[in-house]
């Protein structure tokens, strides 16, 4: 009876959110309008601007309108955000497949100039079949174009291919050569980090990625704690480890009575997102324990209330919200200290040079770069990490009940002494 009575309340939050019911409708697709019409902050070239052209034919409401054939939903989700759709004319006539992404779309349209929707709905087919992650091979498809648009590749270097901005045909045929290693697709299938290690020629600018991880197409200079929040994610440019969203869906009254600032809900200020994507970060892994869908809470239900709720109903618990908070402040705490035993600090916290240096030119984020000194700054202060190096103190980890890897990682020389910690007073 509890479970059911805490399913039932989210089903209610659910139902009340306007994002959860434009993704019920329209599934991730519904991003490409928010993205590139509302937020002027959607991949287009590789990152060059964050406006597309084209993009009233990508669109979750046209896809839905000539492609989706029937609804489709994981078991027991209310948002069932999925589908089925089919290709009916043209040269990929009779092509099916089950849910088209925003990922699937953007990385292999704008993201390469391209504005033919068939083409991203076949090379996501591609890519599913050969278990290929879409945001890297999109990021190594946009490096690529643009390095040939620079003049550091030339068909000779790319098998013949000539991978100007827009060609489809090109963009299909790459993707095969990356999976199979062929040629000049052995050199990509490495990740834009490495290609361009092989390549050189200045091509280091082009790659897109933070600490060897592919950006996904949402561009951090309209979006300051999206760019924090790849900037410190544990893998990389991880979207998801704090996926911000409130950034530019709350009220400034909200955003003061969470973060202490009204400006958190302003998304071109810095003011307030050290905090925000701390909090972010928090819950985000405390639902990830307990296998619950990111799409599910990027609406109401991430507040700590619910998710409790839900939990306390299942395992018979008694957590309260601040518990929440807590899980997910040690399981950050604890990949952090796993990559500060690996070498990681405050230096690998950034961003590639064209989000931090040079402004978009035009659309809703006109003129914007991403600042992301002062919120990492912020950030650190209430991580409880030391605002310098970017390193947990011992006093934090202590805090946590997280002795031993403080202990591990003093002895490494990774940290510095502080106090004795409980193991090593016994």
């Amino acid at each position: 009876d509890r479970l059911q009575e805490a399913a039932l309340k989210a089903y209610d939050i659910l139902y009340s959110d306007w994002f959860a019911q434009l993704f019920s409708e329209e599934g991730s697709p519904c991003l490409v309008d928010i993205y590139n019409n509302r937020l002027g902050a959607l991949a287009t070239r590789n990152f060059q601007a964050g406006v597309f052209e084209g993009a009233e034919k990508l669109l979750g409401k046209y896809f839905d309108e000539n492609y989706k054939v029937a609804n489709k939903g994981c078991f027991s989700c209310p948002l069932h955000c999925g589908c089925f759709y089919m290709i009916k004319e043209g040269p990929f006539a009779g092509l099916r497949w089950g849910k088209a992404e925003f990922a699937t779309i953007t990385n292999f349209t704008t993201r390469v100039g391209v504005g033919d929707i068939e083409i991203a709905l076949r090379a996501g087919v591609l890519t599913d079949k050969y278990g290929i992650d879409l945001t890297s091979m999109g990021g190594v498809l946009g490096f690529a174009f643009e390095c040939y648009e620079k003049g550091i590749l030339t068909p000779k270097d790319t098998d013949g291919l000539e991978l100007q901005w827009g060609n489809g045909d090109a963009v299909l045929e790459l993707i095969k050569k990356v999976v199979f290693q062929e040629g000049f697709g052995k050199i990509l299938s490495e990740g834009v980090k490495r290609a361009a290690e092989v390549i050189g020629k200045g091509s280091e600018d082009y790659a897109i990625h933070t600490k060897g991880l592919e950006h996904i197409e949402c561009d951090p200079r309209g979006l300051q704690a999206w760019g924090l929040g790849y900037a410190v994610s544990s893998r990389g440019a991880d979207h998801l480890r704090a996926l911000p969203a409130f950034e530019y869906t709350i009220s400034p009254e909200k955003a003061k009575e969470l973060y202490g600032t009204e400006k958190a809900a302003d998304r071109f200020s810095t003011e307030g997102k050290g905090k925000m994507v701390k909090w972010f970060e928090e819950l985000r892994a405390f639902a990830d324990s307990m296998e619950i869908c990111k799409y599910i809470t990027r609406t109401g239900l991430l507040f700590p209330e619910p998710l409790v709720g839900m939990l306390n109903a299942v395992t018979g618990m008694k957590y309260k919200p601040d518990d929440a908070f807590k899980i997910g402040e040690r399981i950050v705490n604890v990949e952090r200290a796993f990559n500060v035993r690996e070498g990681f600090s405050r230096k690998d916290d950034t961003l590639p040079k064209r989000f931090l240096e040079e402004p978009l030119m035009e659309g809703p984020s006109k003129g914007h770069v991403c600042d992301l000194e002062p919120m990492l700054d912020d950030y650190y202060k209430f991580r409880g990490w030391d605002v310098k190096t970017g390193l947990p103190t011992r006093a934090k980890l202590e805090e946590l009940g997280l002795s031993e890897i403080a202990l591990e990682l003093q002895k490494m020389g990774k940290i510095p002494p502080e106090k004795k910690t409980r193991l090593e007073k016994k």
